[in-house]
């Protein structure tokens, strides 16, 4: 018994530094904001990779302008050639679909509070460094479902700053 003890610590302490600097490789956590928290609107984004390829993530907006809302949604990232989400440059599909909930800011004083639900789709383009930071931009469309704006399908423009550990 303490043959196999010993040789199994001896085999773990040969293997040690393979395995440490391959989990120090691996990206399983990208965290996005966009630029706009400048300008009084700021949203976070969590994704998880699920595969290879694939990413699952968690959406929370905040806006402090003339429309006051939060809003939290669900969302997938898809890389289109089949390499790590989390760690290559290149083309992405990302299907979403959000909930948010505030205070409607119109005419002087008057506030209306509603809810909006939203499901969009955007192609875009992700540029990540080795150090992992990465920057995505990307075009595409959402159908929104108002109580005060009612249903609309509306251009969607995607640029978020984030860095992937």
């Amino acid at each position: 018994m303490k043959k196999i003890t010993i040789k199994l610590l001896m085999a773990s302490l040969i293997m040690w530094p393979s395995i440490s600097v391959a989990a120090t490789d691996a990206r399983h956590i990208n965290v996005r904001m966009s630029p706009s928290v400048l300008l009084g609107f700021a949203n976070a984004r969590i994704d998880v990779k699920v595969h290879q390829n694939i990413s699952a993530g968690i959406m929370v907006d905040y806006s402090m302008l003339v429309l006051k809302y939060y809003s939290y949604g669900l969302g997938l990232s898809f890389k289109l050639d089949g390499q790590d989400i989390m760690s290559t440059n290149g083309w992405y599909l990302n299907p979403y679909a959000t909930y948010a909930y505030g205070r409607f800011k119109f005419d002087g004083d008057s506030t209306e509070k509603a809810s909006n639900k939203t499901g969009g789709l955007i192609i875009g383009y992700q540029w990540i460094a080795k150090s992992g930071f990465n920057f995505r931009l990307g075009v595409g469309a959402q159908y929104n479902s108002s109580e005060v704006f009612g249903k609309k399908l509306l251009p969607d423009f995607s640029m978020t700053l984030g860095y992937a550990f």
